[in-house]
């Protein structure tokens, strides 16, 4: 899929002004005062009735009134679900919302949730995530045959540099966890301990085709951070 980078301004809106007289799905992000992204959700357009779903710590399902909704959330719409599956994704993470619980940490696993609101992880880890990683496995998990949404193994350690965060913080979780081999903890440290960034979560609404890889975020998502930043704070 080409992306025309010229055009992708206009595909960034603010949610306290966006047209909620069409039913969407959408990537939220919201900026911290220097107009950087600093946490994620997605938020579901339904008979306008705007419902944020995210995770900070908790799992929330919010309902947000337009006109109280701070100037640093924005949005992307996705394409990656028809408009006849709107109805079926908000009853989907209604479940979640009641079902799940993920621990916070800076761990991505090939992982999803079910329509039945059961957590599964091909890596057979516990649920460890962080905003973006929650709202990767809702994505997925509502996907048909479960499909991968990104290609996290595109992903490495390295992507944690700009941002502090020790593996003992990690570990220090999963010594609570029961069922936990310790002896994984270096391969855990080796394969999943990373992250995935807000607005590469947020340009990730771009694609349609599925898994959507580094490189394509890569190659949008530098305009994308830019974009949000000047409307932010301009």
């Amino acid at each position: 899929m080409s992306i025309e980078l010229n055009s992708v301004g206009e595909k960034l809106s603010k949610l306290n002004s966006c047209e909620t007289n069409e039913d969407f799905i959408a990537i939220c992000i919201t900026l911290n005062e220097e107009g950087i992204g600093r946490h994620s959700g997605i938020i579901i357009c339904y008979e306008e009735e705007l419902v944020f779903f995210h995770f900070d710590g908790n799992v929330k399902l919010e309902i947000l009134q337009i006109d109280e909704i701070p100037n640093n959330y924005y949005i992307k719409k996705t394409s990656i679900f028809e408009d006849d599956k709107i109805l079926g994704f908000k009853a989907y993470c209604e479940i979640l919302s009641l079902e799940v619980s993920p621990n916070y940490g800076f761990i991505f696993t090939n992982s999803f949730y079910n329509t039945d609101g059961k957590y599964y992880c091909e890596n057979n880890l516990p649920d460890i995530t962080t905003c973006v990683g929650f709202c990767i496995n809702v994505i997925r998990g509502f996907l048909y045959n479960n499909d991968k949404y990104i290609n996290i193994e595109d992903w490495d350690d390295s992507s944690l540099e700009e941002f502090t965060q020790d593996f003992e913080v990690i570990e220090a979780q999963l010594s609570y966890i029961e069922g936990i081999d310790i002896s994984r903890l270096e391969e855990i440290k080796n394969s999943f301990f990373k992250r995935i960034k807000p607005s590469e979560l947020t340009s990730s609404a771009f694609f349609k085709e599925v898994p959507i890889r580094k490189v394509d975020i890569d190659f949008v998502n530098p305009t994308v951070q830019n974009l949000l930043q000047i409307k932010h704070l301009t």
